[in-house]
């Protein structure tokens, strides 16, 4: 709850406390069960994670899954959810740490556990059977597979468009992350013109969800604007891509001056994409009363 009000260093305090708690010899005279202390060790590892500590929310995301495989060995109706909840999450670790085979085996196993769930309670295990599709398209994808990303994220955003079906608020996100994906794998598949339709249907949709949202969505926006512009100038319509690379490098450039250690590299990759697509684009005659191209603002501090 503290890291959803911004107060992440107060949340790793509490949580590293609460693990301490549970360790010790209060937690043990208190009879404290170790499903409890997974569960404590899984909400540490996201506040170490949310700081950027990725190696040490590791480490107790591997312990707390080895308990809860432990405990769903004997009760798996009551923690096998818990235990692919843990999976997905280690896959998410070990994906920011590099180590992408073992991200893609762990995410593969969370799959088939909420595959498993879902088969059982739909209403309940959709919704995360389609987010960690979602997180094993990413993991194919850079693993350099797109081939095998491209029916995992189809298989996510069918899911993700049926749920948004009746719940628009809640799933649209999910389903304007899961095309941003599809577009980028149909794009290194040589498939163009699905690339763009998937590209433009997530535009649209990110574009709805900045009108409401825009400090959440933006980043986002602005990744399914790049993938839009790339997927574009790869036709060869250079004059269509240049808007949506010059709205992508502006947003990313806004975002990047209170946060640069999170969007510079956004920005830096989104530059080098448009810059293609400035070359091959026709020119564009200013105004008389203009000093420079009506592109000039996302150049200017090549």
């Amino acid at each position: 709850m503290l890291s959803d009000l911004g107060r992440p260093a107060d949340a790793l305090t509490r949580a590293e406390e609460a693990v301490g708690v549970l360790r010790g010899p209060a937690g043990q005279s208190a009879g404290t069960s170790r499903a409890q202390l997974a569960s404590t060790l899984c909400n540490l590892g996201v506040c170490l994670a949310g700081l950027g500590r990725h190696a040490d929310a590791l480490a107790l995301t591997e312990e707390a899954a080895t308990i809860y495989r432990d405990l769903a060995g004997t009760s798996p109706d009551r923690y096998l959810p818990e235990l692919a909840t843990c999976l997905a999450n280690r896959g998410i670790r070990l994906a920011s740490l590099g180590c992408h085979r073992e991200a893609r085996a762990a995410t593969q196993e969370a799959v088939t556990l909420y595959r498993q769930l879902a088969a059982d309670k739909p209403e309940r295990y959709r919704p995360e059977l389609a987010s960690t599709l979602s997180d094993l398209g990413m993991r194919f994808t850079a693993a350099g597979t797109p081939a095998a990303a491209l029916p995992v994220n189809k298989e996510a955003a069918r899911i993700f468009r049926e749920l948004a079906r009746t719940s628009p608020a809640r799933y649209q996100p999910g389903l304007a992350t899961s095309l941003t994906q599809l577009g980028t794998v149909l794009g290194q598949l040589g498939r163009a013109t699905a690339a763009q339709a998937a590209d433009r249907e997530a535009v649209d949709m990110y574009q709805e969800l900045t009108g409401t949202d825009p400090g959440r969505y933006q980043p986002e926006y602005a990744a399914a604007l790049a993938n839009l512009a790339t997927d574009l100038g790869a036709t060869a319509h250079p004059a269509q891509a240049l808007p949506h690379a010059e709205q992508a490098v502006a947003i990313y450039r806004e975002a990047a001056r209170p946060n640069p250690g999170r969007f510079n590299l956004h920005l830096a990759v989104t530059l080098e994409i448009s810059e293609p697509v400035l070359w091959d684009a026709p020119p564009v005659e200013p105004p008389l009363s203009s000093a420079g191209p009506a592109w000039g603002s996302c150049c200017g501090h090549r």
